[in-house]
């Protein structure tokens, strides 16, 4: 599947159709780089494993990241959602440099 194919996916289906929509170019930009930071997100808590680390935080922040694009999709509303997937990542982070 193009990337773009599914970028046009979690864009809502009426800004999807109306490129000059006023949030077209904003929500495109954070559903791509949502699309490509989710596969990396679950990715790195494989890795974690190796070296012996806690790895529910990360699988949770992929969770919301996914909650985030669907939230786009379905109410075009992505502030809340990235907010909450904001502030997990900061702990996750602070525990990290924390060790």
């Amino acid at each position: 599947m193009h990337i773009y194919q599914i970028i046009d996916y979690f864009l809502p289906q009426h800004i999807r159709a109306d490129k000059t929509h006023p949030q077209y170019q904003e929500l495109r930009v954070i559903v791509s780089a949502s699309v490509v930071a989710v596969p990396l997100v679950l990715l790195f808590p494989m890795l974690l494993l190796l070296i012996g680390k806690p790895v529910g935080g990360y699988l949770l922040n992929g969770t919301l990241i996914v909650i985030m694009l669907f939230s786009i999709k379905y109410f075009a509303h992505y502030r809340i959602p990235m907010t909450v997937t904001a502030i997990v990542t900061y702990f996750i982070i602070y525990d990290w440099i924390r060790d």
